[in-house]
């Protein structure tokens, strides 16, 4: 039973063009301009644009309404302002303590809410002097806490009938559930119970049935459109073969060896059934084209290209008592990185695959402390150079000063890339000498978890 979350959180802070004028004054409400999705807690932001807005002499209104389905448009606040005042007054008790209105920059109008609940769900709507800005349709959503799926009987055999329920509360507005089993959509196949409860949320019982297979999963899948939130969880009854990768992203270091793990479960070892499988290793290129680096058919090395030739290899035996199929790429290169698959076939039948990243990184050089100056003294503007290089992917400097105030900000830092493909980098900082002040310059590689550091200490020498 896994749990797959994938969440998009959307940020409003949007501009419309201006709307006429009905006969009556009161700005018609249009289509929104946009619709935004929000998570209960979050901070709301929508900025209402002032740009060509030209004040009159007898003032600028900024109004803020809030409009549920049919209902009346509430007011939120009014901004007022004139040669002489600026005054600005709430309305709607719902919001108190929540909502706030400011001119930003003399160009925009900014209503924030913070934080957002699922009531505050509507269409919101600016007017200047009578004239729609902006509108906006915002949903605010409760996430599920949880989604939950079992089935019964336990122990189902292939061909009989398996009822897998899925269930989730706690959640706003009203999601869609979706059933998938091999591939295709199964929805319509089972029954949807959606329940409210008193604080608005709701729960969802969905219930599948279907005759069980050796090896097929059935998954569960909520999905909230507006926060682009989706919840998915799947089981699969009656296991079959499984081929996984340990780690879905490894880093191997420039020159040296990697190991790619890959591993071949069956609900019954056989040793005679392993004998007869091949494993196939396969690169992504960057066209997306998938490209054989290493087969072996049955126990028998039949390909390797020429880019990686005599530089992979895996072990047969182990794969064949242990299901291992590990593949060993010597001296990698940055060339080697990529998106490898570790593919399981008996003959053309595909038993699995799964997927790796090979990130390949180099070490920084330990970082060297340079000064132009020869004579030091007291209170002296000096300039520290530090200098690293030979490292990959680009990577960072960091200055610490006296009590290891991070200094970063004060400094200026170049990068160049070289011939061979690595990173040099050097940042120069600026300081006034001072006894017993300690510098300290530290390089990373966001790739590897070592720093590299280096100290200079300004010690009274006759400074």
């Amino acid at each position: 039973m896994q749990l797959l979350i994938l969440v998009l959180l959307l940020h409003a802070i949007v501009t419309a063009d201006s709307a006429n004028v009905s006969s009556t004054g009161q700005a018609p409400l249009k289509k929104p301009s946009h619709s935004v999705g929000l998570i209960e807690g979050q901070k709301f932001e929508a900025n209402c644009s002032l740009s060509g807005i030209m004040a009159p002499p007898e003032g600028l209104l900024i109004a803020w309404n809030w409009k549920v389905g049919n209902e009346y448009p509430v007011r939120l606040a009014n901004h007022f302002s004139d040669n002489t005042q600026e005054t600005v007054t709430y309305s709607a008790s719902q919001f108190r303590g929540r909502l706030w209105v400011h001119i930003e920059n003399s160009s925009s109008c900014v209503l924030t809410i913070n934080p957002v609940s699922i009531s505050d769900s509507g269409e919101y709507q600016c007017l200047i002097n009578g004239n729609q800005e902006l509108l906006l349709d915002v949903h605010v959503d409760r996430p599920f806490r949880n989604i939950e799926i079992s089935y019964e009987p336990k122990n189902v055999t292939e061909g009989e009938e398996v009822t897998v329920t899925c269930t989730a509360d706690g959640s706003f507005p009203q999601p869609d559930v979706q059933w998938l089993s091999e591939g295709q959509k199964v929805t319509r196949e089972a029954k949807t119970t959606v329940n409210r409860s008193l604080d608005g949320s709701f729960s969802v019982r969905s219930v599948l049935r279907k005759d069980a297979k050796v090896g097929v999963r059935y998954s569960c899948s909520i999905w909230d459109r507006f926060t682009e939130k989706l919840l998915l969880e799947f089981v699969e009854p009656i296991p079959g073969p499984k081929v996984k990768t340990p780690l879905k992203e490894v880093t191997g270091i420039l020159g040296k060896n990697v190991v790619l793990k890959c591993r071949l479960s069956l609900p019954h070892n056989n040793s005679d059934i392993m004998k007869e499988l091949s494993i196939i290793w396969l690169v992504h290129d960057p066209t997306g084209t998938e490209k054989i680096i290493h087969e072996v058919i049955q126990g028998d090395k039949t390909l390797s290209s020429a880019k990686y030739f005599q530089r992979t290899k895996n072990f047969w035996n182990t794969f064949v008592s242990q299901g291992i199929a590990d593949l060993e790429i010597q001296a990698v290169t940055i060339e080697d990185m990529g998106n490898y698959i570790c593919r399981i076939k008996k003959g053309t039948e595909l038993i699995g695959e799964n997927f790796v990243e090979l990130k390949v990184t180099s070490p920084y050089s330990k970082p060297v402390i340079t000064y132009v100056r020869r004579d030091i003294h007291q209170h002296q503007v000096l300039h520290l150079l530090c200098l690293t290089q030979g490292g990959f992917p680009i990577g960072d400097i960091q200055w610490l000063g006296p009590g290891q105030k991070d200094l970063t900000d004060q400094s200026e830092s170049h990068i160049k890339e070289t011939s061979d493909g690595m990173y040099k980098m050097m940042s120069d900082l600026k300081i006034v000498v001072e006894v017993d002040d300690t510098y300290t310059c530290v390089v990373s590689n966001p790739w590897l978890e070592n720093k590299e550091t280096e100290v200079i200490v300004f010690v009274n020498k006759n400074m």
